[in-house]
């Protein structure tokens, strides 16, 4: 008999399941020959289509390289002995024209990054043990059926509009990654119209239909905005040279839009992340484990009311880091030594302030939301405050945590996060809290937190200088389709009223397994094989954030009446909702690769002793 397994999605979050797969493999072998088979719809294994090695070298991550490493460095060891990290590996000769440019702190292309991650699916895939063979199949998989024997994936080869029954397996992995928009074919988004393109990736293709000197809308601001302007711009022949003061301008090609005009409910583009991030570590001090604990111990039904609970812990930690930047080293000093000692906490600031009367106190609201209820004059006046808002950021940014009081205070969010993720996951906050935090204060903090590399952003206020990029539309801007074609761009809070040529949903879709355009979620949630996460107060309010409900402190899933299936397990982004911040180049954050190997790889011994005793009887 063969033991099979099906990872679904050859990413890096795919990759990684391979990788632990194979290292548990090699340390406990099974008698039994082992089949892994892995899908993928672009046949990019290990890269998947986020990091296709072939997408434009100016589409760059925004995480920088000294915390690539797809080895995972635990037990048992890799299955090969040449396990190196991103860095390492750009280091050695095939990658000696770039080695000299990158170091730890280095944002490099999407492309550089999938190159690595196709090189390290080679080398498992060429060192898996003796027994165990690797069944790659491109395609998109649209549906798992099951009976007594197993499962059974049904596929749509890439080449083909028809479904092939493909294999049976013992187990699957679901890391199938973000959904893509509007399918109308394997893996493929709805193709782009001369007025709407729903999904920018990949650019090359997408924003072939933006004509040059048309006027283009692009919904959302952030990390995929900063894709599609680059490739309208950049992409398209334009260039940007360094001057003598350090700044960057613009050169158009001709072959770009007139203008590209963003637009989101803040209004505000993404501010840069600091140039220290990597040198600089909070500890966090009034959002701990114990404190959380405390909280849900204390909760009548277990659950932390976020908002009213936890926030303002939140903002105790950003207050204590603006004024620790803030204060000379030896004032700094005493507030380290005071540590979380509210009292205590209380008197430093005090006497920071009587001894700077002129220093800015601490204000969360404009902190987090520098617009408000601000209205502007004319678009123009909204578009000179996103370019000052940006250059403002872009100063803090090289500044760096450790000397701007903005920048400290935001970057409490990447530790308090780390403590608040086990308390959020599995529906741990109440439903209303749970809506908010999901909806509103995680994305929110990313965007201020975990934005573009500063090169990205100094490239954004060029393409502002050079009249080819305008935030003239400011907050709470709204778009509607006219009746003779294209679309009426209107900004409420600027006074834009524009007729717009095309339209780009420059947002990275989110994941809802109900609403997923692609057929497999909704056919195993049409079967009851899974289900969607649902958390209901006594009061009756529900919420559903739109992932699959999992096993707590397992990537297992459950079917619709609420059992645990261990032969079907999710990782990534379909669980983002149940579990938070499943950032795609990590291999620590929600890490279930190496237990859901661990499992499998036990099921197989326990399935043998069990024939081979059945057999000896």
């Amino acid at each position: 008999m063969t033991h099979s397994i099906a990872i679904i999605g050859a990413g890096p979050k795919g990759l990684y399941a391979f990788e632990r797969l194979a290292a548990h493999l090699k340390a406990r072998p099974p008698r039994e020959a082992v089949e892994i088979f892995v899908f993928d719809r672009t046949g990019r294994f290990g890269a998947g289509p986020v990091y296709h090695p072939e997408q434009p070298e100016y589409l760059l991550l925004n995480f920088s390289i000294g915390h690539i490493d797809l080895w995972a460095r635990e037990e048992p060891p890799a299955v090969t002995d040449d396990t190196p990290s991103m860095l390492a590996w750009c280091q050695r000769q095939e990658c000696a024209e770039i080695a000299t440019e990158l170091g730890p702190d280095s944002y490099t292309s999407r492309a550089l990054a999938g190159r690595y991650l196709e090189a390290g699916f080679e080398a498992i895939a060429k060192a898996l043990p003796h027994g165990v063979s690797l069944q790659r199949r491109v395609g998109e998989v649209v549906d798992i059926l099951r009976d007594r024997r197993g499962h059974r994936i049904l596929v749509r080869p890439a080449s083909e509009d028809v479904v092939a029954i493909d294999v049976r397996v013992d187990h699957v992995l679901l890391a199938t990654g973000h959904p893509w928009a509007r399918p109308n074919g394997p893996g493929q988004a709805e193709p782009a119209t001369g007025d709407f393109i729903p999904f920018v990736y990949p650019v090359e293709r997408q924003l072939a239909a933006v004509r040059p000197g048309s006027t283009v809308a692009l919904r959302g601001m952030t990390l995929t905005f900063i894709d599609a302007a680059l490739a309208l711009t950049e992409g398209r022949g334009g260039h940007f040279v360094r001057g003598d003061d350090g700044r960057l301008s613009y050169c158009r090609s001709g072959r770009e839009p007139g203008v590209l005009l963003p637009f989101s409910r803040s209004g505000l583009p993404a501010p840069p992340k600091a140039v220290d991030l990597a040198q600089t570590e909070h500890r966090a001090r009034f959002v701990t484990s114990a404190t959380l604990a405390a909280l849900r111990a204390g909760a009548e039904d277990g659950r932390i009311d976020f908002e009213r609970d936890v926030w303002p812990l939140c903002l105790d930690e950003m207050r204590w880091a603006w004024y620790h930047a803030s204060m000379s080293a030896a004032d700094a000093a005493e507030l380290r030594a005071v540590d979380s000692d509210r009292a205590a906490v209380e008197r430093a600031i005090e006497r920071f302030h009587r001894h700077h009367p002129t220093a800015p106190a601490f204000d969360a609201a404009t902190l987090l939301d520098p617009v408000g209820e601000r209205r502007f004059a004319s678009c123009a006046d909204a578009n000179a405050f996103a370019a000052d808002y940006l250059r403002r950021e872009l100063t803090r940014a090289r500044r760096g945590c450790r000397g701007d009081a903005v920048k400290a205070a935001l970057d409490t969010w990447r530790a308090v996060r780390e403590v608040i993720r086990p308390f959020a996951a599995y529906g741990g906050f109440t439903p209303r809290s749970h809506r908010h935090f999901h909806r509103h204060t995680w994305p929110l903090m990313k965007r201020l937190v975990f934005g573009p590399p500063v090169l990205n952003v100094e490239k954004l206020l060029a393409l502002v200088d050079a009249g080819v990029l305008n935030y003239g539309a400011g907050p709470d801007a709204e778009i509607s389709s006219r009746a003779g074609g294209g679309f009426r761009l209107v900004g409420p809070r600027s006074g834009l009223d524009r007729s717009v040529d095309c339209l780009i949903d420059a947002r990275m879709p989110k994941p809802r397994a109900a609403m997923d355009p692609a057929p497999l979620y909704g056919n195993l949630l049409r079967r009851g094989m899974v289900r969607e996460l649902e958390t209901t107060a006594a009061d009756g309010t529900v919420y559903r954030p739109g992932a699959l409900d999992l096993e707590p402190r397992s990537c297992f899933v459950r079917d619709a009446e609420g059992r645990v299936d261990r032969s079907i397990a999710a990782f990534g982004i379909p669980t983002e909702g149940t579990l938070f911040g499943n950032e795609s180049l990590s291999r620590t954050k929600n890490n279930f690769a190496g237990p859901w190997a661990a499992h499998v790889v036990a099921v197989m011994h326990r399935s043998e002793v069990s024939r081979w005793s059945t057999r000896a009887s």
